[in-house]
């Protein structure tokens, strides 16, 4: 959960990419270290984001809002 809304977690993937070829990040157990491999994230950024993944948070409306609030840069 903690991970859902965070912008270290995300990456930009065109929909055969995201869920629909082969190789997508939802059907790949490799996308991760394929994206590694290739110089898109770094080990360290993988080992962080397995840090917070660990971390407990409550899905409240105040930290979906939090999470708007980082992301807001970016949309």
């Amino acid at each position: 959960m903690p991970l859902r809304y965070d912008i270290e977690n995300s990456i930009a993937l065109c929909a055969y990419h995201h869920t629909l070829g082969p190789f997508a990040a939802h059907k790949d157990p490799d996308f991760k270290d394929i994206i590694i491999e290739r110089g898109a994230r770094s080990e360290a950024w993988h080992q962080k984001l397995i840090q917070k993944k660990q971390k407990i948070v409550k899905n409240t409306t105040a930290y979906k809002l939090e999470c708007l609030e980082k992301l807001r840069p970016w949309l």
